[in-house]
């Protein structure tokens, strides 16, 4: 994969989190519950990381949602959760239309799991950052 299709991923990663902010913005303008403050806070933060590790050269570690990210942090390396990222991104970059037909063009039937034919979508059409190496549990 050439360096300019790399990048697309971290551009479509700084968008999300620009999404996030406004939402953000809008939570605490017009409160409910503490608690959707917290998690649109957690989920910029997490997506900070992302983007500050590969500007710092840290190594990012793509992953299953079971996987124990314990592990990767004592190492010192970066999460990159590829089911909840690619549907998060999905979800607030409304593509979901671009995503999974990206998935069905690559051959995944309707039969298969939506999130992992959203994560086939995304991986396809590059909008995922790319990590450095994937780790993945059943």
């Amino acid at each position: 994969m050439d360096l300019r299709m790399q990048e697309m991923g971290y551009k479509e990663l700084e968008n999300m989190t620009s999404i996030l902010s406004s939402i953000l913005k809008h939570r605490k303008a017009q409160p409910t519950a503490k608690s959707e403050e917290f998690y649109y806070e957690a989920l910029i933060n997490y997506c900070n990381r992302i983007l500050e590790a590969k500007a710092n050269g840290k190594k990012i570690v793509g992953h299953s949602v079971m996987f124990p990210v314990e592990l990767l942090y004592a190492f010192d390396l970066v999460p990159l959760n590829l089911e909840t990222l690619s549907g998060t991104m999905t979800i607030l970059t409304q593509s979901f239309s671009d995503t999974l037909s990206a998935a069905a063009q690559y051959g995944l039937p309707q039969e298969v799991c939506s999130t992992y034919r959203v994560l086939m979508g995304a991986v396809i059409r590059q909008t995922l950052p790319q990590p450095d190496f994937i780790v993945w549990s059943s």
